[in-house]
């Protein structure tokens, strides 16, 4: 099953899981950080505007 249907699975829109994913997978580092990016763990937080589109 791919992370979009597990998201779905787990009550998680699509589009915040990927966003989410995104902010925070350049800071992994170890096993444990990106288990915690996993659907089931993930902490889904607000979307934040964050400035204009250029």
């Amino acid at each position: 099953m791919s992370l979009i249907e597990t998201a779905k699975q787990n009550g998680i829109a699509p589009e915040d899981y990927l966003r989410c994913l995104f902010e925070k997978a350049p800071y992994a580092e170890t096993e444990n950080d990106w288990e915690k990016l996993l659907p089931w763990n993930i902490e889904i937080t607000p979307y934040k505007i964050r400035g204009e589109w250029i």
